[in-house]
């Protein structure tokens, strides 16, 4: 049953306020829900599919979700800055493409003495152990106003006001990771995690772009708490923020770079580069080209995920609706009370102290949920958007519809007074074909509350895929039986041209609308799945082409809506209104696209109406 759309927050007001009437202690214990797993199943399925993905998390760039996170030994990371020295005594950034460290190896562009045609350094460490880090998902690196940083402001950084901090002026024009400029280390002395210099005043506000150096010292304040080695995060490409350098990595190689023209404030145009500048600068075909190899894993073993430890926004019966009215399909946590915020941290908290050992190198036994949504995605993804898209003849449809589905039914005649299969039992064969038992895996593993929480979700992703394919079979059938009655009537040889020719057209209208209503029903699932796969360049790009989509800080809304191939004649970049919203002075909304509201064809807002538990409970008793 479709639920009709209504308040999110009236309805999870409604559901916690049961909660807490049910609950003796005048305090409610918020935690996750199975009710809210159920709820926003799709959600929830997306996250773990685009978990360290770049192309999926550049689509579903609100990121909700924390993971823990390792990168084993003999790993290579990339830094640039304007010194061959390694940064001690401070968090800093680390690139897993060499191409994103790149645009910072360069010299800074307000120190007086600086050299205007000296380069800065490429420095490459490697890890000389495995590390855990805590992964935030989504473009959680995407300085925007857009709810890209939600989750580290609201809930690690418990921040009240989030505006405040995006639009504070910043002491330098530096790139966003503080490299250059102002080094960074005068908000440490602001916070007291580096001594002041004699005779410094303290800064009047946070310093580096965006307050990242203020985000970045707050994150690693709480990984050393916790016994992690800092966090993960994705812009236009994949980063570590690394608490200390001093534990865990070694130097490969820090040599200095070739002359690049940078615009200062006030100085236009550019210098010249030198004849060996690197040709791959934010936006180039070459940058672009780099990134694009993670579009569906950061690839080579460089980071394991453990799913079992996934703590989610979307667990929680919170209100999470945006209140740009335009981007309803993008999730917020300002609406989320900050008691509420305080309890999914308390609980990642919980999660990282039963999940991560300090002692042991090896991650502890997971489920790998991400491959389990592969197997869904490969087997239905292209399938699905076939029959949406391109399918214009009713047969090919049947035939698409019965290679899914014959797999479930059965046909036995075992049952003679059974005139049809049983679909609802081919419906629950098929939800539950890719999904773990968690009952046969608990006999080898400990299945976590994670675990059961994503396998909810799994289930109700996998039941609405079946669930539609099933209906596309009955609309099919129902027309084959009535132009097979028709075909009938008019074969008899009582009746008349005129009736044989109505009964023809009655039979080619069946035909239209059902096929019309089936492609209806598969566009409806795309909508509702929202799959990141569905908007992958199709055909694929040229050797000198890259299939683009908006990655902070490049991109545009029609990138966005449409992602395309694009050379190096043609980035893409130039030119289109900008997708991402700036944080700086502003309202701190998302860019609203003309004349078109966001979500109605791509799953819709996390606005749905309906009764959460009822909802769940029905949805139970189906399919358990």
């Amino acid at each position: 049953m479709r639920l009709r759309r209504a308040n999110t927050s009236l309805l999870l007001g409604a559901l916690v306020a049961s909660l807490a009437e049910a609950t003796p202690s005048t305090t409610l214990a918020l935690g996750p829900t199975e009710a809210a797993a159920w709820y926003r199943a799709h959600d929830i399925f997306n996250a773990v599919h685009n978990a360290m993905r770049q192309w999926g998390s550049s689509l579903h760039h609100n990121g909700m979700s924390f993971f823990l996170a390792r990168i084993p030994e003999n790993v290579l990371l990339h830094h640039g800055n304007d010194s061959p020295d390694t940064p001690l005594g401070r968090p800093d950034w680390v690139a897993f493409e060499i191409e994103h460290a790149e645009q910072f190896a360069r010299p800074r562009r307000r120190r007086p003495a600086a050299d205007p045609a000296a380069g800065g350094y490429l420095h490459t460490y490697r890890t000389t152990k495995p590390m855990t880090f805590l992964y935030v998902d989504g473009m959680g690196a995407g300085k925007t106003a857009m709810g890209t940083l939600d989750l580290q402001d609201y809930v690690l950084r418990a921040l009240e006001n989030q505006s405040e901090h995006l639009h504070a002026e910043v002491h330098d024009h530096a790139p966003q990771h503080g490299h250059n400029g102002d080094d960074g280390l005068s908000e440490l002395r602001r916070r007291g995690q580096v001594p002041a210099r004699d005779g410094e005043e303290e800064p009047p506000r946070p310093s580096g772009p965006f307050d990242e150096v203020g985000r970045a010292a707050d994150i690693c304040s709480l990984c050393k708490e916790w016994g992690l080695q800092g966090a993960i995060r994705m812009e236009a490409g994949f980063e570590v923020i690394k608490c200390d350098f001093s534990d865990g990595f070694e130097q490969v190689q820090a040599l200095q770079r070739p002359a690049r023209s940078f615009p200062t404030p006030g100085q236009q145009p550019p210098g010249q580069d030198h004849p060996h500048a690197p040709f791959g600068s934010f936006g180039s075909l070459e940058y672009l080209r780099g990134i694009s190899e993670r579009y569906h894993g950061i690839g080579g073993g460089r980071v394991s995920i453990d799913y079992s430890s996934m703590v989610s926004a979307f667990f929680f019966p919170v209100d999470l609706s945006n209140p740009d009215p335009t981007r309803p399909d993008l999730p917020r946590l300002l609406n989320v009370t900050a008691p509420e915020r305080k309890a999914i941290k308390t609980y990642l908290l919980d999660t990282i102290a039963k999940r991560h050992r300090k002692d042991s190198l090896l991650m502890p036994p997971s489920i790998d949920w991400q491959s389990i949504s592969d197997m869904i995605v490969g087997r239905y993804g292209d399938r699905i958007r076939f029959m949406a898209e391109e399918i214009d003849d009713l047969e090919l449809m049947r035939e698409e519809i019965v290679f899914l589905m014959t797999l479930f039914i059965d046909y036995s005649s075992s049952q003679p007074t059974q005139q049809e299969p049983d679909m609802d039992a081919a419906i629950k064969r098929c939800t539950h074909f890719y999904i773990p038992d968690l009952a046969a895996i608990s006999r080898s593993m400990h299945a976590t509350e994670a675990d059961r929480l994503i396998h909810v979700a799994f289930t109700r992703v996998t039941g609405d895929i079946c669930k539609t394919l099933i209906h596309m079979h009955t609309v099919i059938t129902a027309a084959d039986s009535s132009i097979a009655a028709d075909a009938s009537f008019s074969q008899d040889d009582d009746v008349g041209q005129a009736t044989t020719t109505a009964a023809a057209t009655r039979q080619s209208r069946a035909r239209k609308d059902a096929l019309a209503r089936t492609k209806s029903l598969a566009r409806e699932l795309v909508s509702t799945l929202n799959w990141a796969h569905f908007k992958q360049c199709r055909p694929g790009c040229g050797l000198s082409e890259v299939c683009i989509v908006p990655m902070w800080p490049m991109g545009t809304v029609d990138e966005y809506e449409s992602p395309r191939c694009a050379n190096q004649s043609d980035p893409g970049w130039a030119g289109g209104k900008r997708y991402w919203a700036d944080p700086r002075p502003g309202p701190p909304t998302g860019t609203p696209v003309p004349d078109r509201q966001h979500g109605a064809e791509r799953g819709g807002s996390h606005d749905d109406e309906g009764d959460i538990d009822g909802a769940h409970d029905q949805w139970s008793r189906e399919l358990r």
